[in-house]
């Protein structure tokens, strides 16, 4: 692989405006060359003279680059390091304050719990100990910035030794050895300066002592960040190849079992969409994360998930293949019911709902099957969060997670489907009734769960941003999103209206038409306003004052997906227009338009919406350099730390104050 190519796979991507311009400078180096003329006539190379200084303005303008190139690195690394030590010594702070505060607590009572402070005989100290399980985190975390700044360090290094030597070789010269020397290797602190490691194994050394009761070995495991070659060499779709034949060689058969006749008397929507649905969502987002990966969008970072165990592309084609898998085998052994004998009909779809609500619902693992469980507990965690959407405060992965369910609110009503079809229509051993398909409108308890579920996600949302707005007082972005959500809660609520108050009215009835240009009406509103902020506010397009932005404030200045001409921003302008808009051709009974049809364009919009939402988040990571997750330091002031030491002095001793010490000092 050529070193401009090793950068791009290697570079840490929120900080790629700050690495070495490896390619511009190449440019340079052959305008250089070309400028310079051979005036040697001897045969023999070795006997070539070799020059010790720029010979040509094109000399001159490569150094004068690549001096400006250093100095960009070089100020910062500096920065970067001096946070890092800033970071460091907050950390050893709060982890002996932690162990000072157990220690206290168990001489005290017997008992060991944390306190949330620490009283002296004057006043009390409000400094809360961190816990063990944030601690543990929070080194995770420092340790991966530590790893990221050291390759941050080699791979600029290696590539001004490159760029150098590459231009003693074509120039015939030793000054680039020379300028390196000087200008690098013995003056510049990114390449001088070694205390990375020593912050490497210290970090180790303090979690393996003070955080893991003295095992090292259990330490460097939590700590281990992987390495960049063993990266999951399975995120190329080719790789998939084996999953798709699966598929294709289902899809023939379940073709062959809708044709006319062949499911007459059988209850088929208990199939229909919910597997179907889901599969297809999560194989989309598959290709999500293929395209972030590749792009260089810290995807594992925005939603703030473990560096180590996170799901690769292919992870997430062999689930949504597995669910599509086994809906097509629970569909033919319900129609052909080769187990007549020891299983009912419609025992087989209740088994399929069952393992796969448990096998999400309780993640323990499973025997010899990994099946992701730190990621479904991930997920699990997730929806609890949204179970309270006012009470939590609101990250990324929350509103993210929350905006994907009001594209999937037809998933929901499915659920509640099949829970009515097992609870009203009958049981696995009898025939349904096919009451539960016109619930809506005919029972109002129902129809108004059905109601609440569509509802629900867009409640989610617009609680959340209640819950941002108080946080931030902020009125703009947060009140006006918010009402962004109102208009979906309403539109779903006269939709309902329309049924309940229609039900028994003729066709002829002239209130149809009234009540369906209020629908209409309070979907075109909540269609454009989602539109809009779609493109603006969640993709960060049409910035007026942005003056760089690109063609006339359409687009923005820096774009992640940039190819020629941007086809991509503007096919997902035309995609977004004409996906919030699809429902007027259910609207005006366009045949072959069914509600399947749209929750599947849905899924598909969110899909493309998840590629540009991703990019503006991770644009403003990179506007602030942020690569890890942000790590909280307890802000001790001196006069707290010197009362802490004076209580710990006189309770235990002064041999518990290993690391507490004076707050200016930045020694590592």
């Amino acid at each position: 692989m050529k070193f401009g190519e090793n950068l791009q796979y290697y570079a840490t991507a929120e900080w790629r405006d700050k690495y070495i311009d490896y390619e511009k400078l190449k440019t340079l180096l052959e305008d250089a060359q070309t400028s310079h003329t051979d005036t040697y006539t001897g045969d023999d190379e070795k006997e070539k003279p070799k020059h010790t200084k720029p010979q040509t303005p094109g000399d001159e303008v490569f150094f004068r680059e690549i001096a400006e190139q250093l100095e960009k690195v070089n100020h910062f690394y500096n920065e970067r390091y001096s946070k890092v030590v800033q970071t460091f010594n907050g950390l050893k702070k709060d982890v002996e304050f932690y162990k000072n505060v157990e220690e206290s607590s168990e001489g005290s009572g017997g008992v060991i719990r944390r306190r949330k402070f620490i009283r002296t005989d004057a006043e009390k100290v409000t400094i809360k100990p961190k816990s063990l399980k944030e601690l543990k985190a929070n080194f995770s975390d420092f340790y991966l910035s530590l790893v990221l700044l050291d390759r941050y360090q080699k791979i600029n290094f290696d590539g001004f030794r490159k760029i150098l030597k590459k231009f003693d070789k074509n120039m015939y010269s030793t000054f680039g050895d020379s300028w390196r020397k000087k200008h690098i290797e013995k003056t510049r602190s990114f390449y001088t300066n070694k205390h990375i490691t020593n912050l490497l194994l210290q970090t180790e050394t303090i979690v393996a002592e003070e955080l893991e009761d003295g095992d090292r070995k259990k330490a460097r495991k939590k700590l281990g960040v992987p390495s960049l070659e063993s990266k999951d060499e399975r995120t190329s779709p080719s790789n998939g190849s084996s999953f798709t034949n699966i598929l294709c060689e289902q899809s023939d058969t379940i073709i062959r079992l809708y044709r006319p006749g062949i499911l007459l008397g059988i209850h088929s929507k208990i199939f229909k969409n919910l597997n179907s649905s889901s599969a297809f969502f999560i194989f989309l987002l598959g290709f999500n994360i293929y395209g972030w990966r590749k792009a260089g969008v810290n995807h594992v970072l925005i939603f703030e998930i473990d560096y180590r165990e996170h799901l690769a592309p292919t992870h997430l084609w062999e689930v949504s293949f597995v669910i599509a898998l086994a809906w097509a085998l629970s569909l033919l052994a319900f129609i052909h019911n080769p187990l007549a004998d020891y299983l009912p009909r419609y025992a087989h779809p209740a088994i399929l709902y069952s393992f796969l609500a448990a096998l999400i619902i309780f993640p323990l693992p499973i025997p010899g099957l990994s099946c992701y469980r730190k990621a479904r507990s991930w997920l699990v965690g997730r929806f609890w969060r949204l179970l309270f959407p006012g009470y939590w405060s609101v990250t990324f992965a929350d509103f993210w997670l929350a905006d994907q369910l009001t594209s999937m609110a037809g998933f929901l009503v499915d659920m509640e489907y099949i829970a009515c079809f097992y609870a009203v229509d009958g049981n696995i051993t009898t025939e349904e009734k096919c009451l539960c398909g016109e619930l809506v409108g005919g029972s109002s308890l129902a129809g108004g769960i059905q109601v609440f579920l569509m509802m629900w996600p867009a409640v989610i949302r617009f609680l959340q941003c209640i819950k941002r707005y108080v946080d931030s007082r902020k009125l703009h972005p947060h009140i006006t999103n918010a009402g962004k959500y109102s208009t979906t809660l309403i539109k779903v609520l006269i939709s309902y209206l329309m049924a309940y108050n229609l039900r028994n009215a003729s066709e002829d009835d002239s209130s149809h038409f009234t009540w369906f240009v209020i629908l209409f009406i309070a979907h075109a509103i909540s269609s454009i306003y989602s539109l809009v902020w779609d493109i603006k506010m969640d993709w960060g397009f049409l910035d007026q004052s942005d003056d760089t932005a690109c063609v006339g404030g359409l687009l923005r200045d820096h774009l992640v997906y940039a190819s020629a001409w941007n086809w991509k921003y503007y096919a997902a302008f035309l995609e977004d227009i004409i996906f919030r808009f699809l429902w007027t051709l259910q609207a005006v009974h366009v045949p072959y338009v069914s509600p399947t049809s749209l929750m599947f364009a849905e899924v598909f919009r969110r899909f493309v919406w998840n590629y540009f939402r991703l990019e503006n988040e991770h644009l403003n990571n990179c506007g602030e350099f942020r690569a890890v997750r942000d790590i909280t330091v307890t802000q001790h002031r001196k006069e707290d730390l010197e009362r802490i030491e004076d209580i710990m002095d006189n309770r235990m001793g002064p041999k518990h104050r290993r690391l507490i010490s004076d707050p200016n000092d930045n020694s590592v």
